[in-house]
């Protein structure tokens, strides 16, 4: 079997993960200590909303996905 290679790199999965590592950390901080991190939750909320908008963005363009019919009747 061949492996298979990642033709280009995702921006979207990049926003996606930090948003949700800065989020999850932050929350994480505010259980262990009692305070949120301010700067991880900007961080998060920022890319979030970047990520959103590409992922937006990126359904919106893609056209429709037509399926073949079988016509063999």
């Amino acid at each position: 079997m061949e492996e298979k290679e990642m033709k280009d790199f995702s921006w979207l999965t990049l926003f996606f993960v930090t948003s949700i590592s800065s989020l999850l950390f932050s929350f994480v901080l505010k259980f262990l200590d009692g305070n949120h991190s301010t700067f991880l939750l900007w961080i998060g909320a920022v890319t979030l909303a970047i990520g959103l908008i590409g992922w937006l963005g990126t359904a919106l363009t893609k056209p429709p996905i037509r399926k073949k019919r079988n016509l063999a009747s």
